[in-house]
């Protein structure tokens, strides 16, 4: 009778934590947890969104304060406004559920269908969502939009990515051309996934088909704007953003050096070096690769023979590179806020739970529950007040994430070393 019970214990352990029923869970308690902030009266970030669009429709300048509907600044594009039509017509209380639904689902989703196509065994998909759960829940109760770009972002970057690489106009690669196009007009620096595309070998494609996207995409409010106010709100949103960046430095290496240590950065030095780390690599594989394929047309060979020796390096050089990209966004960006590093422990975990390459097994374990308790632990309860204040002050939420960036980088390098190295025998 015992044997049976543990049987069935761990048949409906592994039925719970099976990727599609913890997908259907999480969202489910996400949506609950947004319903209770509307009941707490908590949701000024969706008033903001939602009546965005209501303003842009009147023609008001959706840039200056709005105090009769919510406070602090809407810094988001006019597209988005747009955007926003379908959640400005439903009552508060089922558009903020929503809302925080649609946070939940797609990055839940984007992750699970990377899983699928790298062939990750579903307890590592699992454990992935289970330890970015609370961060995400936290961006969800703060009505933050980092979900859906976290999600298309990853969403993105798989289309323009090497799984497409043989197909010239393919409708992954065009559909994630334009997702990452779209994530870009809600934060600009979701484009920086766009350099994934190189891997596709098919960046001048992908530069021609953003341009066409980013066209049709700053002109859409068109369908309710004349061309003038168009063109003031897209003046305007520059100014906020100009304005609000200045003497900011936010939960990043750059806040930390400031806080921590008393270091003044300069956010556009530091950023262009880190900027330098992070696509070095992909000019020296767009060498390799455009050279491969001119010894191709030389010797009439095969102009993909790289990719045929070495697809699965290439595969763990992508999965990397999104990684990378993930947490790069958040750690070198001086608005950087604590929901938005739901965006950038995604990228951790992916290298820690799913990629094959960096440091030993062991310190990747270390990564992930040091990454779980310094960065989402330390905005809690858990962590006793006078230490949860000491850990905000100094912006050391960040630090985790930049070790591991770190070994993300050092893991990208390897790799590349490998794929340049086996293609030159």
């Amino acid at each position: 009778m015992t044997a049976v019970k543990s049987s069935f214990k761990a048949k409906a352990l592994q039925l719970l934590l099976f990727p599609q029923w913890l997908i259907i869970a999480m969202v489910l308690l996400c949506t609950l947890a947004a319903a209770q902030k509307v009941m707490l009266g908590d949701i000024n970030n969706y008033l903001i969104f939602k009546t965005s669009f209501e303003h842009l429709l009147a023609g008001k300048d959706l840039y200056l304060l709005h105090p009769e509907d919510h406070f602090d600044y809407y810094k988001y594009s006019p597209l988005f406004a747009l955007l926003m039509a379908p959640f400005s017509l439903l009552p508060v209380a089922l558009g903020a559920s929503l809302w925080g639904a649609l946070n939940a689902a797609l990055p839940l989703w984007a992750l699970h269908r990377l899983g699928n196509d790298y062939d990750i065994e579903t307890k590592k998909r699992s454990l992935l969502m289970l330890v970015l759960f609370l961060e995400l829940l936290t961006s969800v109760q703060n009505m933050q939009s980092n979900g859906i770009l976290l999600g298309m972002m990853i969403w993105g970057g798989f289309e323009i990515g090497l799984t497409r690489e043989k197909q010239a106009a393919s409708p992954g690669f065009i559909s994630g051309t334009g997702i990452l196009v779209l994530a870009a007009f809600i934060k600009p620096f979701a484009a920086a996934m766009g350099v994934i595309a190189i891997l596709s070998r098919r960046l001048g494609g992908a530069v021609i088909t953003g341009i066409i996207f980013f066209v049709g995409l700053f002109l859409l409010p068109l369908v309710i704007l004349p061309w003038e106010s168009l063109l003031t709100q897209y003046a305007s949103w520059l100014n906020l953003l100009r304005w609000d960046n200045q003497e900011s430095s936010g939960i990043s290496f750059i806040g930390l050096m400031k806080t921590a240590f008393g270091f003044e950065l300069n956010n556009t030095v530091v950023q262009a070096i880190a900027a330098l780390i992070l696509v070095i690599p992909f000019i020296y594989l767009l060498f390799v690769l455009q050279k491969e394929t001119q010894q191709g047309k030389d010797n009439e060979k095969s102009e993909n023979t790289l990719v045929e020796k070495n697809g699965e390096w290439l595969r763990e050089f992508q999965l990397l590179s999104i990684a990378s990209v993930l947490v790069w966004v958040v750690i070198f960006n001086h608005k950087a806020e604590s929901p938005t590093f739901v965006i950038a422990l995604a990228g951790i975990y992916l290298y820690a739970l799913w990629s094959k390459m960096g440091v030993h097994d062991s310190l990747k374990k270390i990564l992930i529950w040091g990454t779980f308790i310094m960065s989402t632990l330390s905005s809690t309860d858990l962590f006793p007040e006078p230490l949860r204040v000491f850990w905000k002050e100094n912006n050391l939420k960040v630090v985790p994430c930049l070790i591991g960036w770190v070994f993300i980088e050092w893991a990208r390098y390897k790799t590349l070393l490998k794929l340049t190295s086996e293609a030159n025998t």
